[in-house]
């Protein structure tokens, strides 16, 4: 993809990923809205992690083979679709002398994209400034902490220690949590990602009686505080405020959020009620009014306090009313709702991640026969593949594997399988292939005139393949890509656009694959209607070997950046696909796929 693009076309894939994570959230909340009573309170908290984890998925590379269908309708949706067309080709000669290139001579069409493109670079400013004030709202709050941090002093009331010794011993808490007072809060928070600390107010040191009740009601606050710092809950706070931030338009995320802190309170108060007497449960629920009703919630935005919103407070008070511990059996059933959970989220993280708006990948089955080969010296300047199927021996030679396997748009290549589907649907007939032309001025002289199956694949004329596109219909042209097995399969880009830099996409060893299952009649073809693409297709007949061969060229803002040439030899004993693909941000063009192609064709003593 040119560097040019990558803005607009991450831009675009963020914004479907949120109208995925919109679904996703529906069917998570509903989740948990079943298992509200099924699972204990931990088991609802934790799996907020597996949210936050698809919340990361948009800015993660996982390979994937998922559609871009949320893509192509968000593109077509800003008309932000490129694209393409390849350079026609002049009628076939031979492939020797002088003018043995003359079939490959293309013209590219060039569709800019220009205002669509500062539409997505506009909308990316707009996310950008907004992540740019959350993170100072942020960074404020930051400064508060470490401005209390300095004025807070280690904990030095001899009754209080001992209440937080006794609080650690009855935790098993053997690690070392600093304990410190301040004039600066009201109630009190524990903060810190990585070394944590719990802050008590002075006035609530100086309020403390050695009264039972009062060491109660100290001991209660103290456990709470613990408890966040056991479940390092001020990190997972930073990862809250990192959601926030970079999905702050997006009110489902907040909303999310606000639910997560909500049951992160209830699990910490659940935590607590495991170490206490069911006669102490009423006790902590009054502690927790009296402190949530000074404070409605945490001051800073990485720390965790005893407060709480009135509606959150209602629903810890529900929880503490109606605990009373969980068996051995919810405790089972709660894992293994947890395990199945995640391996849902692992199944729809690839859906988000940041390849799934990028080039899918093929990946070579292990079975096949390969032989991999350094053929760079072929391909100065570009990074390309070239791939050869000997279909005789079912054996494989592949330069740049990562290359071969990597999906991106056919362009004019999928001409060869629109005029095949056309022929098969009945849009057009072997006998009759003619569309008439509509008078549309092209700037290819070759195109502006009526056309034939034959004369449109010469001249690549895109008017043509469009038309036969049309008449066969999306759903049948669906129907047949899935039952070839063509590439991602993917026609979200629009009936007249999909195979053009937009949603369809193909590696070239799908190409070569393809290509050996129709020159072997594998499909399910009338033999008439293969031999009438395989005539269009032929590029040279020397004899005693037959060349045949369809280049494609991607071309956006008036570049050249994905070149094709894919085709077949036929020769008595011996018949080869093979396929040619090149990228670069100019110049790379069906033509110089071709001259690469043919190079290394006449090394390998295939053609001559």
């Amino acid at each position: 993809m040119p560097a040019g693009n990558l803005i607009p076309s991450f831009t675009m894939h963020f914004l479907s990923s949120n109208l995925l994570l919109m679904l996703f959230s529906a069917v998570f909340f509903l989740i948990k809205r079943i298992l509200k009573n099924q699972v204990s309170q931990r088991i609802q908290y934790n799996l907020w992690f597996l949210f936050l984890a698809l919340l990361a998925m948009p800015f993660i590379p996982l390979n994937t083979s998922y559609q871009g269908i949320f893509n192509g309708w968000i593109g077509k949706l800003l008309d932000f679709t490129m694209h393409t067309s390849s350079r026609p080709a002049a009628p076939s000669s031979p492939v020797t002398g002088s003018g043995a290139l003359n079939w490959a001579e293309d013209f590219s069409v060039s569709v800019s994209n220009h205002a669509s493109s500062l539409i997505w670079y506009a909308v990316c400013a707009v996310w950008v400034l907004g992540i740019l004030g959350m993170l100072f709202l942020l960074i404020r709050s930051s400064l508060r902490l470490r401005a209390l941090k300095k004025s807070a002093l280690p904990l030095q009331n001899r009754a209080v220690r001992l209440v937080y010794r006794q609080c650690l011993r009855d935790m098993g808490c053997k690690r070392n949590i600093p304990i410190y007072s301040t004039a600066f809060l009201k109630s009190p928070v524990a903060a810190g990602l990585i070394n944590p600390r719990i802050y008590v107010p002075i006035h609530m040191i100086s309020d403390f009686n050695d009264s039972r009740s009062g060491k109660k009601a100290l001991r209660y606050i103290l456990l709470h505080e613990l408890g966040h710092c056991r479940h390092f809950d001020s990190l997972i706070n930073f990862l809250m405020n990192a959601a926030c931030t970079l999905y702050w338009f997006n009110p489902i995320i907040w909303y999310a959020v606000k639910e997560m802190r909500s049951d992160r309170e209830i699990a910490c108060d659940t935590f607590v009620l495991n170490l206490l007497d069911e006669n102490d449960y009423t006790d902590y629920g009054r502690t927790l009014i009296h402190f949530a009703d000074k404070v409605p919630a945490a001051p800073f935005s990485s720390a965790a306090g005893i407060g709480g919103s009135l509606k959150q407070i209602q629903k810890r008070i529900v929880n503490i009313a109606s605990y009373n511990g969980y068996s051995r059996h919810v405790r089972i059933k709660g894992i293994c709702t947890y395990l199945l959970a995640a391996a849902l989220v692992l199944g729809c993280a690839p859906a988000l991640s940041l390849n799934a708006q990028a080039d899918d990948i093929y990946q070579i089955p292990s079975n096949k026969t390969v032989a991999y080969e350094d053929l760079s010296a072929y391909f100065s300047g570009y990074d390309g593949t070239f791939v050869l199927y000997d279909i005789s021996s079912d054996s494989w030679n592949i330069y740049n594997r990562e290359a071969a396997e990597k999906r991106v748009s056919p362009d004019s290549t999928f001409k060869i399988y629109s005029g095949l589907f056309g022929l098969d649907a009945g849009s057009v007939s072997n006998s009759s292939s003619f569309i008439e032309w509509d008078h549309t001025q092209y700037p290819f002289e070759a195109w502006n005139q009526d056309q034939n199956l034959d004369s449109a694949l010469k001249n690549s004329v895109n008017w043509y393949f469009q038309e036969l596109d049309r008449r066969t219909g999306v759903k049948e042209i669906s129907r047949y890509i899935n039952e070839i097995g063509y590439g991602n399969r993917d026609l979200a880009g629009g009936l007249d656009e999909f195979w053009l830099e937009s949603s369809l996409k193909i590696s070239p060893v799908e190409q070569a694959e393809l290509l050996a299952r129709l020159f072997s009649d594998a499909w399910d073809f009338t033999e008439q209607n293969v031999q009438a693409v395989k005539n269009a297709l032929l590029i040279s007949d020397m004899g005693n070997i037959r060349l045949y061969g369809k280049t494609g060229t991607g071309s956006i803002e008036g570049n050249d950046i994905n070149g094709w040439f894919i085709g077949c030899t036929e020769a008595e004993g011996s018949n080869y696909a093979f396929a040619v693909n090149i990228q670069g941000d100019k110049n790379a063009d069906g033509k110089t796929a071709s001259q690469i192609a043919l190079t290394i064709l006449r090394a390998k003593g295939i053609i001559y």
